[in-house]
């Protein structure tokens, strides 16, 4: 990114497998879509996409201009905005998710290393040991 500072850029970084690893399935790239915002993407192209890379890094930092979204393709982030979950509604579906799959012979213990924020773990009591100044 330094090497690049303030223009759009992408490099391809390797590729996904299907889970038998016999079938390529896409090219895996990091990309940054606005020289000027911070951020960049990691973005998979299909291995069937007829267009080159670079046309399609075009197109996508054509999009990604507007200001409010500065570095993502604005009708990705309009279409997440769309169909984003409220808090309440994610801690609804994991608490179901959490009961069915516990119903089903999951053991606790197995759920929170499976499906446990790490975050949490590492923030574990953080704020009792904190030094405070």
């Amino acid at each position: 990114d330094e090497q690049y500072r303030h223009k759009t850029w992408f490099v391809k970084i390797g590729s996904a497998l299907s889970k038998a690893g016999r079938k390529h399935l896409s090219d895996i790239y990091v990309a940054k879509l606005n020289g000027y915002c911070d951020l960049s993407f990691r973005v998979d192209l299909n291995i069937n996409n007829p267009e080159p890379p670079s046309e399609v890094f075009s197109k996508l930092a054509e999009l990604a201009l507007d200001p409010y979204f500065l570095g993502y393709p604005y009708p990705l982030a309009s279409v997440h905005q769309m169909v984003r979950l409220t808090a309440e509604e994610l801690d609804h579906f994991a608490g179901r998710l959490k009961d069915i799959t516990l119903a089903s012979g999951v053991q606790e213990n197995e759920w929170d290393i499976l499906f446990g924020d790490y975050h949490n773990i590492l923030n574990h009591g953080l704020r009792d040991r904190m030094v405070r100044y």
